[in-house]
């Protein structure tokens, strides 16, 4: 096992060489508490040169009335109270509509303290995507949403904004194209913006690599653990029933082996049925 797990290190050493602000774990890090990378991203997505930022979370848990939470990539607050939500998403069903309006409303549900009626004192919000495609399929560079009458497009004035920004946009002659580009790249000393590539260096390059390597170990973790549920469920289609025999070969503990044939549902069937482990 030490053999795949060396191979795994290389591998996830590899894969931190190759992240850009496009994947979680890097954009955690790189706008954890970093007010001014935020105010810059929030002022060319918006358009809004005069933005201030004043307060920046990252992984920040909004806890549902029931039934589920979300954790949202980046919260930001600008000088007029206004509360943003950045999420980066790579895959399409995790930037879908409804889950903008579902973040959007547990946001809210925060907001106010318990008993308040005077509901003029919610904030104004923006619920914004970075997806690493096109989500709108326009070739755009942002897409953003209010809500209105639909007849006369008068806006209803909730104070709720939605935004879908095109990570696959390119236009280097315009600062969202500069933008988006620096979100796709991987290398810090190639990207338009020093407050990002600065940023970025430090942690791939710079004083911030210890925390890296914790990411990598995390990573490596995660693929070791594929590895074992992967051998388990390829003796399972080999008829091998032999619990303590599977955690062998696997290199683990029984426990684990347990662990995952509960996760897939699978219950072994008796030795008679199935064939036995080898000696």
């Amino acid at each position: 096992m030490s053999n795949s797990c060396s191979k795994d290190r290389k591998d996830v050493a590899q894969k931190i060489k190759n992240m850009r602000l496009l994947d979680d774990n890097l954009m955690n890090l790189v706008f954890h508490e970093n007010i001014p990378a935020v105010q810059l991203i929030l002022r060319i997505i918006l358009e809004k040169p005069d933005l201030v930022v004043t307060e920046v979370r990252t992984e920040d848990e909004h806890l549902a009335i029931s039934k589920r939470s979300v954790r949202l990539d980046v919260r930001a607050v600008d000088s007029n109270g206004v509360i943003y939500d950045i999420e980066v998403q790579r895959v399409d069903h995790g930037a879908g509509v409804r889950r903008a309006r579902y973040n959007s409303s547990l946001i809210d549900a925060r907001l106010l303290e318990v008993g308040e009626k005077n509901f003029n004192k919610l904030p104004d919000k923006y619920v914004i995507f970075i997806t690493e495609k096109d989500f709108m399929k326009e070739g755009r560079a942002v897409y953003s949403y209010i809500m209105m009458e639909q007849t006369t497009h008068k806006p209803l004035g909730d104070g709720t904004h939605i935004v879908y920004v095109n990570g696959a946009y390119e236009n280097n002659e315009s600062d969202i194209g500069k933008l988006m580009h620096d979100f796709r790249c991987t290398d810090p000393s190639k990207m338009h913006f020093a407050r990002l590539a600065n940023d970025v260096d430090y942690f791939k390059n710079g004083g911030g690599q210890p925390q890296m390597c914790r990411i990598g170990e995390e990573l490596c973790n995660e693929s070791v653990s594929d590895h074992i549920e992967k051998s388990v469920l390829n003796m399972v289609e080999m008829h091998i029933s032999d619990i303590n025999y599977m955690a062998r070969c696997a290199a683990t503990t029984p426990d684990v082996v347990e662990k995952v044939l509960q996760k897939h549902g699978i219950v072994l069937e008796s030795k008679s049925k199935l064939e036995e482990a080898p000696n």
